[in-house]
């Protein structure tokens, strides 16, 4: 007797293929992912006259940034080089100009009128200038073309009593009160100084008026034949 055959069952129908998963952070960066397209010119920092500029200025900048980290590492030192060398450059302006501030402008505009009157001579304006100045070399030099009996023996004097570096005086105004012809053809001129005495701790600062006579001969360039202190007062304002 034969036994039935085993009944065969139906296979199951494939099942459809599923998509790939991905991650999403790759998909939303596939999603962002721009091409952009490269520049056909250099930017302007990569220019030969750019890096150029770059080479210089850099070790420039670096020496400042060593010097500023040196000054806030070294204070109290660095507060003293500079308080000696105020002092230094003051006590230099002193010594040269009579003036304890530098690069001060008082000893150029006193004599400015000097410089802008055609009729005075130019030996004159250096002498006054040498005086205020306390320049030896150059009084000497101006009164060694004066005759010898017109020669002021005072000049020493003078600088000791009248000049910004050794009188401790400051000129305040030059003026040209008057320019007259003689009838031997000389020229007299008359020149006024104000100058200012510097207060102390008994008496107060003053005003000085000092007068000037020079005697030149304007057909040798204005020579100087003499020079006479023809006053010296406190001003009365």
């Amino acid at each position: 007797m034969l036994s039935p055959s085993p009944i065969r069952q139906p296979s199951a129908p494939p099942s459809p293929s599923l998509p790939p998963v991905y991650p999403q952070e790759e998909v939303a960066a596939e999603a962002t992912n721009v091409v952009v397209s490269t520049p056909s010119r250099k930017r302007f920092g990569e220019t030969p006259l750019a890096l150029a500029a770059k080479a210089l200025l850099r070790p420039l900048f670096k020496a400042l940034y060593y010097l500023i980290q040196a000054i806030r590492t070294h204070k109290w030192l660095t507060l003293s080089i500079l308080v000696l060398l105020l002092a230094g450059v003051s006590f230099t302006s002193r010594f040269i100009t009579g003036s304890w501030i530098p690069f001060s402008s008082t000893s150029g505009t006193v004599v400015q009128p000097l410089q802008g009157n055609p009729q005075l001579s130019p030996d004159v304006h250096n002498w006054l200038v040498a005086l205020r100045d306390a320049d030896i070399n150059e009084l000497i030099a101006i009164e060694q073309s004066m005759p010898t009996t017109a020669k002021p023996n005072n000049t020493a004097l003078y600088m000791l009593q009248y000049s910004q570096a050794r009188a401790n005086m400051t000129w305040t105004a030059v003026k040209v009160t008057n320019i007259s012809v003689a009838p031997d053809g000389t020229q007299d001129t008359y020149v006024e100084v104000d100058m200012t005495t510097p207060a102390t701790s008994t008496q107060a600062a003053t005003n000085i008026i000092v007068l000037w006579h020079f005697t030149t001969i304007p057909q040798l360039s204005g020579r100087i034949v003499s020079i006479d202190l023809v006053s010296s007062r406190q001003s009365l304002v």
